[in-house]
């Protein structure tokens, strides 16, 4: 199995480099909802993850899993700012995307 924790820190380096592009003018914000979407996220990544390379589950399965993430993703301090709700489900599915993309990079 590839070293999960080398795909979380990749993950979490690109996650909080897409919001801070996404949100410019709240960047401080979207890294601190990020990273709190990544504690809560991280425990079912690396399960997930490892469910994949032991083929437990296949591709699409961990996709599906992945985009349950995405309800999750509660993006609150962006909420409060007054984002559109449609800027803030499209970064959500770049984030999964994203989450998918990168999984799949190291398999």
């Amino acid at each position: 199995m590839p070293d999960f924790q080398e795909i979380f820190t990749e993950l979490k380096t690109d996650i909080l480099d897409l919001a801070k592009l996404t949100f410019k003018n709240y960047k401080d914000d979207a890294s601190k909802d990020v990273k709190d979407f990544l504690a809560k996220s991280e425990e079912k990544l690396k399960r997930w993850t490892l469910l994949l390379t032991n083929n437990d589950i296949n591709k699409d399965e961990f996709e599906v899993l992945v985009k349950g993430l995405k309800d999750g993703a509660e993006m609150k301090l962006l909420k409060q700012t007054g984002l559109a709700k449609v800027r803030i489900d499209e970064f959500k599915n770049s984030l999964i995307n994203l989450i998918t993309d990168t999984v799949f990079k190291f398999l």
